[in-house]
């Protein structure tokens, strides 16, 4: 498991719960940290799309669909919950972009 790699990971909620995909931005020995990911943007306010980072190469990264890192919530996974195979890892394109945001 690496940083920057794309990991599917079970997301619960009261009532239920689904797989998402996850950047991972820091890897511990228990734990990772994580950005989630998402399609959804069309339908979102300004504040939300202004923490919303596109992945111009989602298919490259293995997504299957366009895709935006949510970077509003660090998330902390212990790393049972991850697959251990990466579903992919962003370009150094969609990378760049990324850390130049984050050092905003």
């Amino acid at each position: 498991m690496r940083e920057y790699d794309i990991h599917i990971v079970f997301v619960e909620w009261d009532g239920g719960g689904k797989h998402r995909p996850v950047l991972i931005i820091e890897v511990s020995q228990k734990a990772v940290i994580c950005f989630g990911i998402t399609t959804q943007y069309k339908n979102k306010s300004p504040h939300i799309k202004a923490k919303l980072i596109p992945l111009n190469d989602w298919q490259a990264a293995g997504l299957h669909k366009m895709s935006y890192v949510d970077v509003d919530t660090k998330i902390e996974l212990a790393l049972s919950f991850i697959d251990k195979k990466p579903v992919g890892t962003i370009s150094d394109d969609d990378l760049y972009r990324l850390i130049e945001y984050l050092e905003k």
